[in-house]
């Protein structure tokens, strides 16, 4: 059972997560590194992205350049995006999918943002949620691990085509 009939690969939290997976794997990708940036992880405003793109470079390459333009909050978020992404480069399809998976929810603390993204709204509703978001990640990390490959574009595609056959992948147990 998912929520809202949504499939698992169409969860929030693990579109954000194969998003930050395919952006560093290739860097011309401005859809994936458009939702990167305006994941909870890094929260960038709509006004930023345009900003980013006015000069009609791609993400990545406007991320390298001058951020001045950008508000003060967008700059340390465009920042933070940049430095992360640096770091995981250099580790795409040179290590377990699952390591780098693990090796951004680390870096992002995204266990963190998702705490704060379940407490939001009433008592109850972030009782009825009871993790699932967590557990959801977990499962995706879990896949991973069970698929073993080095190929993040692989893996990404694998999840795609699974989702595009109309595979119902329920969401982690409650």
């Amino acid at each position: 059972v998912t929520v809202a009939g949504k499939g698992f690969y169409d969860r929030p939290e693990i579109r954000d997560l194969m998003n930050i997976l395919r952006a560093p794997a290739d860097p011309l990708d401005d859809l994936a590194f458009a939702g990167l940036l305006r994941s909870p992880a890094f929260g960038l405003t709509d006004a930023a992205l345009y900003l980013l793109r006015q000069s009609g470079e791609t993400f990545w390459t406007a991320l390298q350049g001058d951020l001045l333009a950008l508000s003060e909050a967008d700059q340390i978020a465009a920042k933070r995006a940049r430095d992360i992404c640096t770091t995981l480069m250099p580790m795409v399809d040179r290590i377990p999918v699952a390591e780098l998976l693990k090796q951004v929810l680390d870096a992002l603390d995204y266990r963190a943002l998702l705490a704060t993204a379940d407490s939001k709204g009433s008592d109850t509703e972030a009782k009825a949620s009871g993790g699932r978001l967590w557990r959801n990640v977990d499962k995706l990390l879990i896949d991973a691990r069970k698929t073993a490959q080095v190929s993040v574009r692989s893996f990404l595609d694998g999840l795609e085509t699974l989702n595009d056959a109309g595979a119902r992948e329920g969401e982690a147990p409650a």
